[in-house]
């Protein structure tokens, strides 16, 4: 490729949709690593309530000292 062709707003766009993939996955292995405790503590009440209540399941995974972080989706325009 030569200069001339280079499109830095295509490259930041590349850039930021690779940079979310990345944090949705990491952010998926962590939702399953808090259900997975759940589960394993016998706690399937609250894994039940934890998918109808956001600020429930904020608490149980304070409670876990686990952190999801979901990327903004405001990238695929």
């Amino acid at each position: 490729m030569i200069l001339s062709e280079y499109n830095e707003e295509f490259h930041i766009k590349c850039e930021k949709k690779l940079s979310y993939a990345e944090g949705f996955r990491d952010a998926i292995a962590q939702l399953d690593t808090f259900n997975r405790r759940l589960m394993d503590d016998g706690r399937f009440k609250d894994l039940e309530l934890s998918f109808k209540d956001e600020k429930y399941r904020e608490q149980l995974l304070d409670e876990y000292g686990l952190t999801i972080e979901v990327p903004e989706q405001d990238i695929w325009y």
